[in-house]
């Protein structure tokens, strides 16, 4: 059996259905670019993404996962606003876009290629266009491994990230705590919202 495939038809299980993250309402709200496009970067089970294409989106999402591009093709299987790519952070092409998703997902993202693939990021989000996302923090207890690389950051290498951007919110947790499918671990990460000037 392969574990890993495992691991993520569980966390799918778990959060499916889950409602949106509310920052995605403040974060439509504060898109003044003029740009109906949203990426939905690591979508998942796609809950961001039925949120925003309800805004009037057009939403580009990708996920690495074959089980999770399954779950959003069907999910979206009628709504035309929503288009779904097995891609990853590193070679996805970003359009211009008046709003990025990144929950949950850039922890995964290869560290040797981070800056390449926040460069990246940066240049496709439109002047007056919001960025939401998570990024992992130093002290979180996910590290690298043979199964899955994992990108963490400093609080001043996530503002210094952040130097392009206006931020509107920014909250910093650290706690004991569980993953979506239960297993224990220590919880470092950032969560903002920001307008590119």
């Amino acid at each position: 059996m392969n574990t890993k495939n495992t691991h993520w038809q569980e966390y799918y299980q778990a959060v499916n259905r889950r409602p949106h993250h509310p920052l995605v309402e403040q974060a439509i709200a504060e898109n003044t670019s003029g740009l109906m496009v949203a990426i939905d970067a690591g979508c998942g089970t796609g809950t961001e993404s039925e949120f925003i294409s309800q805004a009037g989106y057009k939403v580009l999402a990708f996920d690495p996962d074959k089980e999770a591009i399954k779950i959003c093709h069907e999910r979206f299987i009628e709504n035309k606003s929503v288009s779904i790519y097995r891609d990853c952070f590193e070679t996805f092409h970003y359009p211009a876009n008046g709003l990025f998703i990144a929950k949950s997902s850039l922890f995964f993202c290869d560290p040797i290629k981070f800056d390449q693939v926040w460069s990246n990021i940066k240049a496709s989000i439109q002047t007056g266009g919001v960025f939401f996302g998570q990024i992992l923090g130093d002290q979180d207890s996910w590290e690298s491994n043979e199964k899955r690389l994992i990108s963490r950051f400093s609080r001043h290498e996530v503002e210094t990230m952040l130097s392009d951007f206006d931020i509107i919110t920014f909250d910093e947790k650290r706690d004991k705590g569980k993953t979506a499918v239960g297993r224990e671990k220590y919880w470092h990460f950032f969560t903002f919202l920001a307008v590119k000037r």
